[in-house]
C-alpha cells in the first residue's frame, strides 16, 4: 500500500477540512430563521384583532394580532413560504413570502364576508344560539366529553386536536405534512382504521377533519368516543358514528 507523502496528507487534510467547513456554513444558513410583523385591517381601514396568523412550516409557527391589529411571526426559516390569516365573519388571506435573516413587514387587508349574507348569518347565528342550549344541557347529563370556549381560550393550542391530548381513549395521528393530525378512538370498529363521524353546528360533515376548523372559530366541543353514548340526533346510518363522533359548535360571529 502506497503511503501518502507528508505535503500530500497536509493538501488532502486541507481540502477535508475546507469541505467540512463548507457543508457547516451550508447547514448553518439553512437553519438561519426570520420574522415578518405587519398589521391587519379591515376594507375601511380598521385594525382587526384576533386574526390567528400562520406560518406554512413543518414546525408550528403561529400567533393572533393584539387590538391594534398588530401581529410578529417569529423563527421562520429562510426561503420561500406563506402566511395564512385567518378571522371569522371574514374571508382568509394566503401571502406569499420570502423570509430571510433580515427582518420585513407584511401588511395584509382583510375582506368581510359579503353584505348580502348578513341576514343569512344572523339567522344562522340565532339557530347555533339555540342549539348551544342543547349542548350545555347534555353536558350535565355527563355523557361524553365536553370542551368549551372558555377551556380552549385557556389553553391556546396550535391546532385543534391539541384539545384531545388530555381525554382517555383518544389517539391522534400525525399527517405526513404540516402540524396536524387525525383523530381515532380506542374503541375502532373491528380493529380496522374507522375514523369518527363530524358534525358541524348539528350538520353532518363528511371528509372533514379535527384540525379543519381553527381552534378560535369553536365554541364548544361534544366528543362521544362510544356508539352507546351517541345522542339519538347524532347517530347515523349512512355516516361513521358506529366509530364515535365528534360535534363541533362554531363560534357565534360578534361575540
Amino acid at each position: 500500500m502506497r503511503l501518502l507523502s507528508r505535503a500530500a496528507f497536509r493538501h488532502t487534510t486541507g481540502r477535508s477540512l475546507i469541505f467540512v467547513l463548507l457543508l457547516s456554513s451550508a447547514a448553518a444558513g439553512q437553519q438561519s430563521v426570520g420574522a415578518i410583523s405587519g398589521t391587519v385591517r379591515d376594507s375601511g381601514g380598521t385594525p382587526v384583532m384576533s386574526v390567528e396568523v400562520r406560518g406554512a412550516t413543518k414546525t408550528p409557527v403561529w400567533t393572533r394580532t393584539d387590538s391594534a391589529g398588530a401581529y410578529h411571526l417569529g423563527g421562520l426559516p429562510a426561503g420561500k413560504t406563506q402566511l395564512v390569516f385567518r378571522r371569522l365573519g371574514f374571508e382568509p388571506v394566503t401571502k406569499d413570502v420570502v423570509v430571510s435573516e433580515r427582518p420585513q413587514t407584511v401588511d395584509v387587508t382583510m375582506e368581510m364576508l359579503p353584505a348580502e349574507m348578513a341576514a343569512l348569518i344572523t339567522e344562522a347565528s340565532t339557530r347555533v344560539r339555540e342549539m348551544l342550549r342543547d349542548f350545555w344541557h347534555r353536558r350535565e347529563q355527563g355523557y361524553g366529553h365536553f370542551i368549551t370556549r372558555s377551556e380552549i381560550e385557556e389553553r391556546q393550542p396550535m391546532n385543534l386536536s391539541d384539545m384531545m391530548r388530555t381525554l382517555p381513549g383518544m389517539t391522534l395521528v400525525p399527517k405526513q405534512v404540516g402540524t396536524e393530525a387525525t383523530l381515532r378512538f380506542a374503541r375502532n370498529v373491528g380493529g380496522h382504521d374507522c375514523p369518527p363521524q363530524y358534525f358541524i353546528d348539528g350538520v353532518m360533515a363528511r371528509g372533514f377533519n379535527i384540525d379543519d376548523m381553527p381552534p378560535g372559530d369553536v365554541e364548544g366541543i361534544e366528543i362521544y368516543p362510544g356508539v352507546s353514548t351517541v345522542p339519538p340526533q347524532f347517530k347515523s346510518v349512512t355516516g361513521t358514528s358506529a366509530c364515535g363522533v365528534v360535534v363541533i359548535w362554531s363560534r357565534v360571529p360578534g361575540t
